[in-house]
């Protein structure tokens, strides 16, 4: 065995590295044999003998994608830091829950993650996809050649042309590329550190471990619901793709429509989770904060949501074709630009949820390309031979306004595309252009969720094909009006007077009432066929929800005494936040705030804050604890969680903005050293003691350290005095190898510390540093925040989600 990899756990690698390969190599046999066998699908029997050996080549594929990612596992549940991976993201003291959310902490498992679960996919649709097997598969396959491909970690030579046109110049040179990113590279490989050279057999006896961030049960659910839905959007591209490329422009609309709802429902779910873990623990102040990685989930979302209108439109009328096969296939190609944007680094100073860049931004835009470039000439070549009604749809049609709220879901999209890839366009053309703030893409997309509100609202109401419009508008003016009455006292209450507010809270408003009207008058007995309404009246509810919780949330820790908390904190920070003692209360809008102590279960600190809520004559109405806390990482920086009261109401967010704690979280203290610079005779004073100087000891001895021939010791004698006592000290100086140093005296009652630091021969005199020690009182800074109806936001998901669930069904049940 080679003596550089000597000690090492070898099986490991090499195991991980040839199931990668396997992955690799056999989702390439089982895309070329699907692709045969359509190609071949004029013959039956040959067709279907390519079909099976798609199967049996995927099967493998599958089969060693999922054993790598549990190989990876098994890794790190072991420790074996030997593994750059395994180093990197894991450690001894996490616990199993958290070793499993290591696993996609990274961009290797990650990808891992999307792998699997394509995987699985692809199993399900082996046996339900029926005739569109082999032209689906054989595109999912396509997706895991390039997703394994980010995972081999192997170098090519490729070309890199050189030249200038004035005067003109080309040379060709070939340089080295890595292919993807390999999760079972040995540190050693990865990291030029000198104790390998020194130690080939040397391994870490720990990792760098996860992140403190990342440490909350939303790591081990999030993350993986969010990159199920990335899988997902791969079908109805599939779908469409295969339509084209078969020139059936038939059969393929059933499970497009079916796949799609499965894919809104669970990318929905996965960005629904990622909003409530950033209000819950990640300190955001709310669960949208307009992040790059935010928005790049959310439009593929955007982009299917359109797509699903124009498909139920066009099954049921025939129009609206193109603009769905424009959507879905957007929606996966936009997943796709979303991996681009998280796993290329492009984002890494605009985010704090991307990756850092790998060298792979080539490999993602050549993924990207692979799909969108066929997709296209597809869509070109075939664009005559669709089939396309003459006429065009009717005004008054249920059709044509479902279209209209396509396109409004495809402004908000290209919209936060264009917005989000500043960075992109700045990397690409040079420039310097600042990413829009949190505020830009509030002001615009509070008018595109008031439209879509408008649209959910008044679209019920049609009739497919053609209405009778007085009926039409009978209905909608009638639950105009109950709208209007419903939302008066909340925009009295809440003083939603500025337009863009006063519009989103009636058209919401007016999304719930329209569709709950719809319901009852309509639907009667059909409410399991009513999956669309359902959703639209749980996204009035979200988006109220929405714009009471975030437009008026408000600070309720005002300073009001104006204390100055240090240089940490901006001018804003220190108007927000209190500073409370331990055991003293104070007063906060109404609420009578006690720091009560904290208590410990390492690696987090509690802070127990309690609240008391007032009434008029000082009586205590009602009384809860809150433990927001402190999680002491010494590798990546303490990390502050919030604690949150919550009714349907209103939530108390309550934030530990700056407590004095010691890396093992125990209470700081505070440290005062002086320099003192004295002659024979002089006085020194600390807050309960004082000391004389009586002069040096050259014969100074230590058994703190073990002398050499040419070393220096010389002591300052000093007498030190306390209330009842007094006695010489010697704090000492030591030189050796023309290098100074002390060894100080320790005096435990009261805590103070003696250095002899310096000589000055000339003057007579020597410097003595002197450090005391003093208990602080028991303090914390603290932010609150009042998020009013909060639970609507959340009643609105549900509702959303149920919608979806039972539309789902819904098409399950159809035939086709």
């Amino acid at each position: 065995m080679d003596i550089y990899a000597e000690g090492s756990n070898l099986i490991y690698g090499r195991l991980g590295q040839l199931l990668l390969i396997t992955t690799f190599i056999a989702a390439i046999a089982s895309f070329l044999s699907y692709y045969l066998s359509v190609k071949n699908i004029a013959t039956a029997d040959r067709s279907a003998s390519w079909q099976k050996t798609g199967r049996n080549w995927f099967i493998i594929h599958g089969m060693s994608a999922i054993g790598a990612g549990l190989l990876l596992l098994i890794m790190m549940q072991q420790h074996i830091f030997e593994y750059k991976y395994v180093y990197q993201h894991t450690s001894r003291e996490l616990s199993p829950r958290f070793l499993l959310a290591a696993l996609w902490e990274g961009q290797e498992g990650s990808t891992l993650l999307w792998l699997f679960w394509q995987s699985i996919l692809g199993f399900v649709l082996m046996f339900r996809a029926k005739k569109w097997e082999s032209p689906v598969m054989a595109i999912l396959a396509l997706s895991q050649v390039m997703l394994a491909s980010m995972e081999l970690g192997v170098h090519i030579k490729v070309p890199d042309f050189d030249f200038d046109f004035s005067p003109f110049y080309l040379a060709l040179n070939w340089v080295d590329y890595r292919v993807g990113s390999n999760p079972f590279i040995l540190v050693k490989d990865a990291m030029n550190l000198p104790i390998f050279s020194m130690d080939p057999t040397y391994v870490f006896e720990d990792g760098n471990g996860l992140n403190p961030l990342l440490q909350n049960y939303w790591m081990t659910i999030h993350p993986p619901t969010l990159f199920l839905g990335y899988a997902t959007t791969t079908i109805p591209f599939a779908y469409v793709f295969s339509s084209l490329w078969l020139r059936n422009y038939k059969d393929w609309i059933t499970p497009t429509i079916r796949w799609t709802l499965f894919s809104l429902f669970i990318m929905g779910s996965g960005i629904i989770m990622g909003g409530a873990w950033a209000y819950e623990t990640l300190s955001f102040g709310g669960f949208w904060a307009w992040d790059p990685v935010e928005n790049a989930s959310l439009v593929p979302w955007l982009f299917l949501a359109a797509g699903l209108h124009t498909a139920v439109a066009y099954k049921s009328t025939r129009f609206s074709m193109i603009p769905t096969y424009i959507f879905m296939m957007a929606g996966m190609l936009m997943s796709l630009y979303s991996s681009f944007l998280t796993k290329g680094g492009v984002l890494g100073e605009s985010s704090v949820h991307s990756f850092t860049d790998m060298g792979m931004s080539a490999q993602l835009v050549i993924s990207i390309l692979i799909f969108l470039i066929p997709a296209v000439w597809l869509f070109i070549t075939r664009y005559k031979e669709l089939p396309a009604r003459k006429d065009e749809e009717d005004v008054s049609s249920r059709e044509f306004w479902m279209f209209i709220g396509a396109l409004v879901f495809l402004i908000s999209a290209l919209h936060i595309s264009v917005f989000t890839s500043f960075p992109v366009f700045n990397k690409v053309f040079g420039s310097n252009i600042a990413p829009p703030d949190a505020a830009h893409y509030n002001r615009v997309e509070i008018w595109i969720a008031a439209m879509l509100a408008i649209g959910t609202a008044i679209t019920q109401f049609f009739a497919y094909k053609k209405s009778n419009l007085k009926i039409v508008c009978r209905n909608i003016i009638l639950s105009l009006g109950i709208s209007l009455l419903v939302v008066a006292p909340f925009l009295y209450y809440f003083k939603l007077y500025r337009v863009d507010f006063f519009f989103l809270a009636v058209t919401s408003m007016y999304a719930i009432v329209g569709n709950a009207f719809y319901l009852i008058k309509m639907q009667k007995a059909k409410i399991l066929r009513a999956g669309g309404s359902i959703t639209h009246i749980g996204f009035g509810i979200f988006m109220f929800g929405v714009l009471i919780s975030q437009g008026r949330q408000h600070v309720v820790s005002i300073n009001q005494y104006g204390l100055n908390y240090g240089d940490n904190f901006t001018e804003q920070e220190n108007a927000e936040n209190i500073l409370l003692y331990k055991d003293e209360p104070q007063m906060m809008s109404g609420y009578r705030v006690t720091y009560l102590g904290d208590s410990t279960a390492m690696p987090n600190i509690y802070f127990k804050v309690k609240y008391e809520k007032l009434d008029k004559k000082g009586h205590i109405e009602k009384s809860f604890v809150l433990t927001p806390d402190v999680q002491i990482n010494k590798k990546m920086g303490n990390v502050a969680n919030p604690s949150t009261h919550k009714n349907f109401f209103k939530d108390l967010y309550t934030h530990i903005t700056t407590a004095p704690l010691n890396e093992d979280g125990t209470p700081s203290d505070t440290i005062s050293t002086e320099l003192h610079k004295i002659g024979i005779s002089d006085t020194i004073f600390t807050s309960r003691s004082f000391a004389i100087f009586e002069g040096l000891d050259p014969k100074a001895t230590t058994d703190k350290i073990e002398l050499k021939p040419n070393d220096i010791l010389i002591g300052a004698k000093l007498r030190f005095y306390t209330v009842d006592t007094n006695y010489v000290i010697e704090p000492k100086y030591f030189i050796r190898d023309m290098v100074a140093s002390s060894i100080p005296v320790d005096i435990k009652d009261p805590e103070v510390k003696f250095s002899f630091t310096r000589i000055y021969p000339q003057e007579e005199q020597v410097q003595v540093e002197i450090t005391t020690e003093q208990k602080l009182r028991k303090f914390i800074i603290m932010k609150a925040i009042i998020f009013p109806f909060m639970d609507m936001v959340w009643l609105g998901i549900f509702v959303m989600v149920a919608g979806i669930i039972i539309s789902l069904r819904k098409r399950i049940l159809e035939k086709g």
